[in-house]
């Protein structure tokens, strides 16, 4: 069993964009943010870091464990991390493509194109956990398409095409 579910990662994501005292007690206190969050306390043995992102690049990490059963995404992001880690947990020999070279496996499978921004992507070790605060801004607003793909649309096997992009202003073109 993972230390956290992919939805309390999410949660903790959510929280740190909406309230920043919590995004505060995150980078003060991962322990006790964590604890806050999830409402257990966080195992001794793990290292907990926080990945900040910043404007110009999307923060992913890959956990130790992927879920068989994905939360529902309730945003782009979410969509976008669901089709990765599908793919990653139904295909491991892709996981060393998809940490390497990043942008262009989500332009291959998902036919994704993250534009100008930057993707970092990290992979979580054993005893370790990296959770994300999101970078602050208006990226939430999505295009026609992307809440299409969110409320269970989509283009056929195109993958999410149309979301704006990750830490910064939407795409020139997806």
């Amino acid at each position: 069993m993972s230390v956290i579910s992919i939805a309390d990662r999410r949660a903790i994501m959510a929280a740190s964009t909406a309230q920043t005292d919590f995004r505060n007690l995150m980078r003060r206190d991962p322990r006790a943010g964590f604890e806050q969050a999830t409402g257990r306390p966080a195992p001794q043995d793990v290292r907990i870091s926080i990945v900040e992102e910043q404007a110009d690049a999307w923060e992913f990490v890959v956990p130790g464990t992927i879920e068989a059963e994905l939360p529902e995404a309730a945003d782009a992001r979410g969509v976008i991390e669901n089709n990765v880690y599908d793919i990653l947990r139904d295909e491991p020999g892709v996981r060393a493509r998809a940490i390497d070279n990043p942008k262009a496996f989500l332009a291959d499978r998902l036919q994704f194109d993250m534009g100008d921004a930057g993707v970092n992507v990290r992979e979580e070790r054993p005893g370790e956990l990296l959770l994300v605060l999101p970078y602050g801004d208006s990226r939430d607003e999505l295009s026609e398409a992307a809440l299409d793909l969110v409320a269970g649309g989509g283009d056929g096997d195109n993958g999410p095409q149309g979301y704006p992009t990750p830490g910064g202003p939407p795409p020139k073109h997806i």
